[in-house]
This record gives structure tokens, C-alpha cells and sequence, in this order.
């Protein structure tokens, strides 16, 4: 099982600093003893990782993804934001300038932040996310600690420009397997928005395996806006974990659009820890062919007076399926909780699967707490109403496609955000390629 990645394991070079090797050894091991999950486990139920756990992957190589035409990057970029750029993996510090970075605002390589004065802060967080959801993927991600960057913002710092972090597949290397880690803390009062991408620039063969972590500390009062778009080649392998720690008064903002990838799941585990925190997640997955796309939301509520919303949506089209599982928990004393949650999602086939599961665990009385899924059809009066004024069936359920999932989109605030989502939501529907984001 694990001798796909012993030789990535083996090939990463030796830390001076010894937490972080002993962090990488140990995870590496439990790592093999854990296993990957199979269907008899009951987070993985519906998802089959057996085209990541029997494939031969490799390590990519920094030399191969320096010769990437940097010319192209551009497309992918908006030149008004904070652009860190990872190509295969490797952050491009050899082929794109580093941002000026406003005050208040650091980002250091993972791997740097051990020994610059963020040692103790980066070990937390990469802690963090092994107390809420262990699983092979998350030990296998900490043991191969090396790409990746931590994000500090002081206190009563707001970042009004855009962080992006850009992961390019330059489609030079088959094949490979990256392990993305981005840690990111807010100190009090402090606020930002980071867009999260995953693209390929061999949006149809290339083979590969993202396996992407991400740990968030949300301070008192702190705000992030974090969106995530994940457009990974057809061909390609997708997991990723998010963990999210709010203390009291703070904000935490998602959406996610799944396009791309032949396997992709996603797990964000948010645990609201103080009174007055709130979170509010949601997304759009749009699937085809046999793609396979699965979504795991967990929202703990541990504290009274915190409030939270899921609301996802899903288009699935041909042989295609896809996993929604949101769950909520409230405990024993944690009272005047709000949370709700909503799943919709249209079969465009009589092959295409969907499988949701709400659940709500509730200790306390005094909440105010719904959850509910919907899955249907296109309308065939409205389909025939189209049809009545000129307009041809193939256009007219593109069209009640885009109508559907606007209602996700429009909840993002960020305006250029917003274009961006519904331009990559437009592509997917009329079966285009990814659009550019400038």
C-alpha cells in the first residue's frame, strides 16, 4: 500500500530543524499504519480511493517544472492581486517577482517558517488539523511537509488586496504527486480574502495527485473570505482537508466551485470555539462524464451564541456522481445556536448519482437548527416554455443550468470573486475549457 510514496517520503531532504523531521517520521508511519480508507469505513462510504492508493506515482521535478513557458502564467493571474504562484508543486520564485507585500501582511515558504520566528505558530497548525479528522491522506500530507507557504496577519491588519495561491499543473510531468500545505492565521481584528486555485494547463490527459492540506486560526474578531476553485485536469486526482479554529467574534467565509479532476473530495472540518463566532460555507460542483466529486462539511458548535450556514449546489451530468455530507453538531453548552443547512442538486441523466446525507447532532434546547437536500430534474414546462419562444432544448437547459447555480454564486460578497465563479461555472456547463481569470 504505501510503497507508492516511500520513495517520495525517502527523497525529501533532511530538516536542520529536528520538530519538523520528527513531525514528517511520525506521520509517515502512522501513515502506514492507518491504510487508505476503503467503502467499509463510513466517511468514505460512497468514494472509492482505489485509482490513488494502486497508482504508481512519482516525485516531479524541480528542474522540469522550471522550464515552464512563465509567459503563460499570466492568463491565470489578475496582476492587481498578491500572486503566489506554485508550478508542480515548487513555488516560482525563479520565474515570477515577489509581491510587494503590504504591512502587517507576512508569507514565508512552509519550510522557512521554522526558522524565522514562526517555528512555534507553524508546528500549532500543522497540529491543528490531526485532533479533528486523522485519516491517510492527512498523515500522508504532514509527512511530506516541503511545498507550501504560512500566512500571518497582525493584528487589526485588513488586507484589501486579494491573496492568491496559485497551483499550476504545467502538464510537463505525468504522473506526479504533490502535498500542498497552507497555513494561515489571523490575529485578532485582522482580515483578508485568498483564492484558492488548482489548474492544469492539460485540462484533458495529464495524470496526477493533489493531496492539499490547509489549517486556518481564525483570533478574536478576525474576518477570512477564503474561496477555492479546483479545475485540475480530467485525468487528475484531487483530495483536500481544511481545518478551521474560530475563536470568539470571528468570521469565516467559504465557497468552492468543483469543476475539474476525475476524483476530487474535499473535507473542511470548522470548529467554532468561542461565543459570536459564525461560518458560512458553501459551493457548486458540476460533474460529467464519470467524473466523481465529494463534499464533506462538519461545523462543531462548541460555544453558545455562534451561528452557522451550509448551502451547496450540484449539476451533474452522463455517468457522473457525486457526494454531499454535511453535518452539524451542537453541544452540550453551546445555547442559542443558529445553524442551517440546504444541498440541492440536479440529475441532467438518468445515469448520474448523487448521494446526500445531512445529519444534525444536537445536546443543547435552545437552538434554531434545519437541514435539507433536494435532488431533481430539469422542469420539462419550462423546458417546453423555451421551446415555445424559438429557443432550442440544448440552449434552454443550459440555460436553466445557469440559473440554478447563480443562486449559489451571488452569495459570494467579492464582485471580482463572483466573476470569476461564474465564468469558470459558464465553462462548465457549455462543456468548455477553463475560463482565464483575468
Amino acid at each position: 500500500m504505501d510503497n507508492n510514496f516511500e520513495s517520495q517520503f525517502n527523497s525529501l531532504p533532511v530538516s536542520d530543524f529536528s520538530t519538523l523531521n520528527s513531525t514528517r517520521n511520525a506521520a509517515f508511519t502512522l501513515f502506514k499504519e492507518i491504510g487508505f480508507p476503503n467503502r467499509r469505513h463510513e466517511e468514505w462510504k460512497y468514494t472509492s480511493v482505489n485509482a490513488i492508493s494502486t497508482s504508481n506515482f512519482k516525485t516531479p521535478s524541480r528542474q522540469q517544472s522550471d522550464r515552464y513557458d512563465v509567459s503563460r502564467i499570466k492568463q491565470y493571474i489578475n496582476d492587481d492581486d498578491i500572486n503566489i504562484i506554485f508550478i508542480d508543486g515548487f513555488i516560482a520564485n525563479k520565474t515570477m517577482e515577489p509581491p510587494c507585500l503590504p504591512e502587517g501582511l507576512t508569507i514565508v515558504p512552509i519550510i522557512d517558517s521554522f526558522s524565522n520566528g514562526f517555528c512555534e505558530l507553524s508546528c500549532n497548525l500543522i497540529t491543528m488539523g490531526s485532533q479533528s479528522e486523522e485519516n491517510a491522506f492527512t498523515a500522508l500530507n504532514r509527512a511530506m511537509i516541503e511545498q507550501g507557504v504560512l500566512i500571518n496577519i497582525k493584528k487589526n491588519t485588513q488586507i484589501k488586496k486579494t491573496i492568491h495561491l496559485l497551483f499550476l499543473q504545467s502538464g510537463q510531468q505525468q504522473d506526479s504527486a504533490i502535498f500542498p500545505r497552507i497555513l494561515i492565521n489571523l490575529e485578532p481584528y485582522a482580515e483578508a480574502q485568498i483564492l484558492q486555485t488548482h489548474i492544469s494547463d492539460d485540462s484533458d490527459s495529464e495524470h496526477y495527485f493533489t493531496n492539499a492540506a490547509i489549517d486556518v486560526a481564525l483570533q478574536q474578531g478576525s474576518i477570512l473570505r477564503h474561496y477555492k476553485s479546483q479545475i485540475e485536469s480530467k485525468n487528475a486526482l484531487h483530495i483536500s482537508h481544511m481545518n478551521v479554529e474560530q475563536k470568539q467574534d470571528s468570521s469565516f467565509h467559504y465557497f468552492g466551485i468543483d469543476c475539474g479532476a476525475k476524483l476530487a473530495r474535499n473535507s473542511i472540518n470548522v470548529s467554532l470555539q468561542d461565543k459570536g463566532a459564525h461560518a458560512s460555507l458553501g459551493g457548486i460542483y458540476l460533474t460529467h462524464n464519470t467524473q466523481h466529486i465529494d463534499n464533506h462539511v462538519s461545523i462543531d458548535h462548541k460555544a453558545p451564541d455562534c451561528s452557522s450556514n451550509q448551502f451547496y449546489k450540484g449539476i451533474l451530468d452522463d455517468n457522473s456522481r457525486a457526494v454531499f455530507n454535511g453535518k452539524i453538531f451542537v453541544r452540550k453548552n453551546a445555547q442559542r445556536t443558529s445553524a442551517f443547512q440546504t444541498n440541492k442538486n440536479i440529475l441532467l441523466s438518468e445515469a448520474a448519482e448523487i448521494d446526500s446525507k445531512p445529519q444534525l447532532e444536537i445536546d443543547a434546547d435552545d437552538v434554531k437548527c434545519s437541514h435539507g437536500a433536494a435532488i431533481g430534474q430539469l422542469d420539462k414546462n419550462e423546458i417546453f416554455y423555451f421551446k415555445t419562444r424559438g429557443i432550442p432544448e440544448s440552449i434552454a437547459r443550459k440555460m436553466l443550468c445557469q440559473a440554478f447555480a447563480e443562486e449559489a454564486v451571488l452569495k459570494i460578497e467579492s464582485p471580482n470573486i463572483r466573476k470569476i465563479m461564474q465564468e469558470y461555472v459558464h465553462a462548465a456547463i457549455e462543456g468548455e475549457e477553463a475560463c482565464q481569470i483575468n
